[in-house]
């Protein structure tokens, strides 16, 4: 009876390390938020570096935080350096398209406390499904190797 039971709990081990070794070496974590304000409103405080110490949180995690400004002064080819503490870490976020009052597409690599590199993708944009009201959703996805 005792060999039965373990050798139903091996098999059933066995099942789900095999299953694990199919799955990609990666995951992938998204939220999403909507923002009751016009498009026009938001987009620039997206799309522009300069302006994100005026809404974003991360910027007051570390006001010794030192931060580079490069490329274009707003959307496509803006880049937002940054190094901080141990809250803020350290990282690189770039604007990879922009469209004026519809959507932008930021990509970025960060690296936090002791944990590993990030990469991820933000997108903002005005939601198709409900293009009468004003509002702008905000996804992020998080890429991250397990």
């Amino acid at each position: 009876m005792l060999t039965t039971i373990l050798i139903i709990l091996v098999v059933i081990i066995a099942a789900v390390l095999i299953y694990a070794a199919t799955r990609p070496n990666h995951f992938v974590v998204t939220r999403s938020a909507s923002i009751k304000a016009p498009a026009e409103t938001i987009f620039p405080l997206i799309n522009d570096f300069r302006r994100w110490p005026e809404w974003s949180p991360f910027e007051k995690l570390d006001p010794q935080m030192q931060r580079t400004l490069s490329g274009t002064d707003s959307g496509k080819g803006a880049a937002y350096a940054w190094e901080g503490n141990s809250k803020a870490g350290k990282g690189r976020m770039e604007i990879t398209n922009s469209v004026p009052s519809s959507w932008s597409r930021s990509s970025s690599t960060s690296k936090g406390r002791s944990g590993p590199t990030t990469r991820s993708t933000s997108r903002s944009r005005r939601p198709a499904t409900a293009p009468r009201l004003p509002g702008q959703c905000a996804a992020q996805g998080l890429s991250l190797p397990s």
